[in-house]
């Protein structure tokens, strides 16, 4: 608790503020000497600045492409298929809009149209005189956009934050090392 800064003070404010027990003289209280500290470690509230981090869910989009694939008898957007033949010799032709397209191979042939699809035959279905219906499986490829979110950090403020450091700060300046001293020169005063 430090000494008044004004109005009356005493040796006796001098004793208990500077822990002296006895003394009488002021000469004992010469700042520097073993009673007055010249000088102490302060603690001082000091400023930072500060941030802090969170996290928000951030949606971006892909492209991603897949096989689309259908399954159905004997018409697509005006496509008709039929099969007829027998093992040795089978001709397959998918037909649209009466202009077709004719394959003659073990196997099925799958055709690329101009709709984007593209055709083969995926099983007889039925015959009808010397034609054999066959089932259509068509395929394309499709481009979609596929949302995939992630965590993004965001950084917050500036903050002002504090902290206490302990500084060496000066004492009792106005009381003097050596010489003249007087009780007026311990007005706010403190160990």
């Amino acid at each position: 608790m430090a000494l008044p800064t004004s109005g009356t003070i005493g040796i006796s404010n001098l004793r208990s503020e500077y822990s002296d027990g006895g003394s009488s003289s002021l000469s004992e209280f010469y700042r520097g000497g073993s009673r007055v500290v010249s000088s102490a470690s302060v603690a001082v509230s000091v400023p930072y600045t500060y941030y802090t981090t969170t996290y928000q869910n951030q949606t971006t989009y892909q492209s991603q492409t897949s096989t689309e694939t259908e399954y159905g008898f004997d018409n697509y957007s005006s496509a008709q298929t039929f099969w007829y033949g027998n093992a040795a010799t089978p001709k397959y032709y998918i037909i649209w809009n009466g202009v077709y397209k004719r394959y003659i191979s073990a196997y099925f042939t799958s055709y690329a149209h101009a709709d984007g699809w593209t055709y083969s035959l995926n099983a007889v279905q039925y015959s009808i005189g010397s034609f054999i219906i066959g089932n259509v499986v068509r395929t394309r490829q499709v481009t979609t956009q596929v949302p995939v979110t992630t965590q993004v950090a965001v950084q917050n403020g500036p903050y002002t934050g504090y902290t206490t450091e302990y500084q060496n700060q000066s004492r009792n300046t106005s009381v003097p090392n050596s010489g003249s001293i007087s009780l007026s020169q311990f007005y706010g005063g403190h160990n």
